[in-house]
């Protein structure tokens, strides 16, 4: 079944970004050629280290559900036959919610950035 590997596939993503996220809170970037790097965010030195403390703690707390929620998917399709047809759905819905998360990090991450720290 080639779709139930493909949603094997869809872990990695929210793996990533959670291992990723959990290095950015415990070392934050200290330059500028790593972790959340925009405009607004290297308007000054406390924009930027703002803007990589909020945004490791929001991929931490988005991509750990998201995280369960593509294992328990895969364990699921493996122990019960879904089809193919609801596996390629559930990797698609996945996929989505990742998008999501990572856009909702964006705006967050920016809007505060904006509040804080004034338009650029």
């Amino acid at each position: 079944m080639e779709a139930l590997a493909e949603l094997y596939y869809v872990i990695m993503m929210p793996l990533i970004m959670l291992i990723t996220g959990a290095v950015m809170w415990r070392i934050p970037p200290k330059f500028k050629g790593m972790g959340y790097h925009t405009a607004r965010s290297e308007s000054s030195p406390e924009a930027w280290a703002y803007a990589q403390h909020l945004c490791s703690r929001i991929v931490v707390f988005t991509n750990l559900p998201l995280l369960l929620l593509s294992v328990a998917s895969a364990v699921i399709a493996t122990m019960v036959d879904i089809g193919e047809d609801v596996c390629i759905a559930l990797v698609w819905i996945l996929i989505v919610l990742e998008l999501v998360a990572v856009f909702g990090m964006i705006a967050a991450v920016e809007g505060r950035l904006k509040k804080l720290f004034g338009k650029k």
